[in-house]
């Protein structure tokens, strides 16, 4: 998909209403899902389950992006929204550690241990920020364990075997989680509004930045 697209929905996020923003993001994450499919198209028959997973994570994700857009049009029912987007961006997670797990290059039980550990340490710091989650904070535990786990598959995956393709989803899922972080103090952090605008910069360019690249990674396998 066209650079200049996702840099016109960048500049214009927080130019225009909730309703106007809301159909660019679901455009641009469509634009992800099509950008899996013509990875697929041109990465032949030898690619296996791989495309079709990405490519589920990717609708996944389109579909979440929809969830969490109509939550800024309906803020009265905002939480639902939330955790229903949520839901999906976690599925879509799932999908895409079996993916990634079709370059395993480590034993199991190390990729397990690793995604725990991480996780911990997520946990934890996030705990000591000081941020307050309310109900939602168990939520967002869960929400975390999937995604530890797509940077210890990755990152382990780099480690044994440092070929392009686990380049690229290792820096996809450290995109990822950055983008997930950021977002997660976007929402509960309670920060003033001139540091939320550029935490928001971030936050966006962090996610555009791993959906293209899993979704190139098809092309590549």
């Amino acid at each position: 998909m066209p650079a200049g697209y996702y840099l016109y929905d960048f500049v214009l996020y927080y130019k225009i209403n909730a309703k106007a923003v809301f159909a660019i993001k679901a455009a641009t994450s469509f634009c992800f899902v099509v950008l899996g499919f013509y990875a697929r198209e041109k990465s032949g028959d030898a690619a296996g389950n791989y495309p079709a997973l990405v490519i589920s994570g990717l609708l996944a994700g389109l579909l979440g992006d929809i969830v969490l857009g109509i939550r800024r049009i309906d803020a009265k029912r905002k939480t639902t929204y939330f955790i229903f987007g949520s839901a999906l961006f976690f599925v879509g997670h799932i999908f895409y550690a079996a993916a990634f797990l079709t370059f395993s290059a480590s034993k199991p039980y190390l990729y397990l241990l690793t995604g725990i550990v991480m996780a911990a340490l997520i946990i934890i710091t996030t705990n000591l920020s000081g941020v307050k989650c309310g109900k939602l904070k168990f939520l967002n535990y869960v929400y975390v364990l999937p995604l530890s786990f797509l940077i210890a598959v990755t990152g382990l995956n780099i480690i044994h075997n440092f070929t392009r393709i686990n380049t690229i989803l290792f820096a996809g899922a450290v995109s990822f989680a950055l983008s997930d972080i950021l977002l997660y103090f976007i929402y509960f952090a309670g920060i003033g509004e001139k540091n939320i605008q550029k935490i928001k910069a971030v936050n966006i360019a962090a996610y555009y930045l791993a959906q293209t690249l899993f979704a190139v990674s098809i092309y590549y396998i």
